[in-house]
């Protein structure tokens, strides 16, 4: 037959203290009694988490939140930022074109490339558009016996440079 804890602890306690069970059976049966209440309540308290220990992982998680929400923030102001980029270049783009094409046109030629070249085209609210012409222009690639024109194409948002182009133009 199996004894109890409690049984086989009474015993022990018994025979270490001379086996005089008459006299101290009381005492050990309260101190045996003691004992194993404190390594239950011991086993209970070891057997979960307690308050101070959830609050302390919710502010690290919190304050862990806190700096990927400000990264997704940066990454919001970058992609607005790439936005604005692809619009400045495309506009600079579109501008350089009609430079070109205008050369072309036999209403405006050559001297009809002025400043005011791309005042035709549509710009988005917010952007601006400078023309720069540098007249006569010397470079390599203008042709012997020919006038060139640098023509440089600057579009701001704010004070922000977000795309350029430069081309030439040579009347032959």
């Amino acid at each position: 037959m199996e004894l109890s804890a409690r049984a086989v602890l009474i015993q022990r306690m018994n025979r270490s203290l001379g086996g005089n069970a008459t006299k101290v059976a009381p005492t050990v049966r309260c101190l045996a009694d003691r004992l194993i209440t404190e390594k239950k309540t011991r086993y209970r308290r070891s057997a979960g988490f307690s308050l101070i220990e959830l609050v302390m992982v919710i502010v690290i998680v919190s304050i862990g939140a806190m700096t990927l929400l400000g990264s997704f923030q940066q990454v919001g102001q970058s992609i607005l930022l790439s936005e604005d980029l692809q619009v400045g270049a495309q506009l600079a783009q579109e501008c350089g074109e009609y430079v070109v094409i205008s050369r072309r046109d036999a209403t405006n030629a050559y001297t009809g490339i002025d400043a005011n070249v791309c005042n035709g085209l549509p710009l988005p609210v917010g952007f601006n558009r400078t023309i720069t012409l540098t007249e006569p222009f010397s470079d390599p690639a203008c042709p012997g016996g020919a006038t060139c024109k640098k023509v440089e194409v600057l579009i701001t948002k704010g004070s922000d440079n977000v795309g350029s182009i430069t081309t030439m133009v040579a009347n032959y």
